[in-house]
């Protein structure tokens, strides 16, 4: 197996680890994308210019500060809320591994509070990912977007200006609900793209 084949099997591997740890990936994909068919009413724009002042480590860092906060934010709510019970079925399921000679009883009691355990932290999740949706789209429609600040909008077409600002505000609102995790991931993906990509041309 050649280097660049190597390289773009570590890069496969990679991404797939990325988008499995990323679920949310999926569906800011295809939000965005029923969003821009919707919202654009499919209309045929030209090429948007970006701006030649960008100064992406400030907007990255600021993004990311952003997105940072409003997972922070999510995750105090979500233990206030719903830590406490958790903390009593972990509890009580500790109590019954602790029993040395389980009766027949007492053990589907306690499978009977795992499965129960599970299913709290898996609705839990989804109320985390709903707060997310929540705090994204009130961050999103305060003037916190992720595009803008890279494209120049002086160039454009007021239609296109519009269509623009709503599918930054969806895009926005679902990149920043996704939480720190996707651009943490983002460069090492984008490196691992580069790499075997040149590795395939140089071959």
């Amino acid at each position: 197996m050649t280097q660049s084949s190597l390289s773009l099997h570590s890069m496969a591997i990679k991404t797939e680890k990325f988008l499995l740890n990323n679920p949310f990936w999926f569906l800011l994909f295809l939000v965005g994308l029923v969003a821009f068919l919707l919202l654009a009413n499919i209309a045929i724009f030209p090429s948007l210019t970006l701006r030649g002042d960008i100064a992406l480590d400030k907007i990255f860092i600021g993004t990311i500060a952003i997105v940072a906060v409003v997972e922070r934010s999510v995750e105090l709510f979500i233990a206030a809320w719903r830590n406490p019970q958790k903390e009593v079925l972990e509890q009580e399921i500790s109590l019954l591994k602790n029993i040395a000679h389980r009766t027949e009883e007492q053990e589907a009691q306690l499978i009977s509070k795992q499965k129960e355990l599970l299913q709290y932290i898996t609705l839990t999740k989804k109320y985390a990912l709903l707060l997310s949706l929540v705090f994204g789209f009130m961050a999103s429609f305060t003037g916190i977007r992720i595009l803008e600040p890279l494209v120049n909008m002086t160039t454009t077409k007021p239609e296109q200006i519009a269509t623009f600002y709503k599918l930054d505000l969806v895009l926005s609102a679902l990149g920043i609900a996704t939480g720190t995790k996707l651009f943490h991931g983002l460069p090492a993906l984008v490196s691992d793209t580069v790499t075997a990509t040149r590795g395939q041309v140089n071959k």
